[in-house]
């Protein structure tokens, strides 16, 4: 079988591509507008630290990040989401597939 690494273009291809960017960027943008601070380095109760105690897997990684931890990871969360968008789309116009 021979590999083929061409990426199909479509208007439905491009359509979620641009959802998916939109959706980081909103999240990632509404997170970092926070009025509260609350996805900040510096938030009385960091958001993520939140999030963390509403699902099982979270609850069993809580301990081993540490309260200091979910301070650090918390406004990473919020660059992650802001650069990934830009990142994905940077990859497809270089057409470098591990990237998209």
């Amino acid at each position: 079988n021979k590999s083929n690494n061409s990426i199909i273009l479509s208007t439905a291809t491009i359509a979620l591509k641009m959802q998916i960017v939109w959706i980081y960027l909103d999240a990632g943008v509404g997170k970092w507008m926070d009025p509260y601070g609350t996805w900040s380095w510096n938030a009385e109760l960091p958001a993520l630290d939140t999030y963390m105690r509403h699902t099982v897997g979270a609850r069993i990684l809580y301990p081993l990040l540490t309260p200091l931890g979910l301070r650090l990871l918390t406004p990473v969360v919020v660059y992650a989401e802001i650069l990934t968008a830009p990142i994905v789309l940077v990859g497809t116009y270089i057409q470098q597939y591990k990237i998209v």
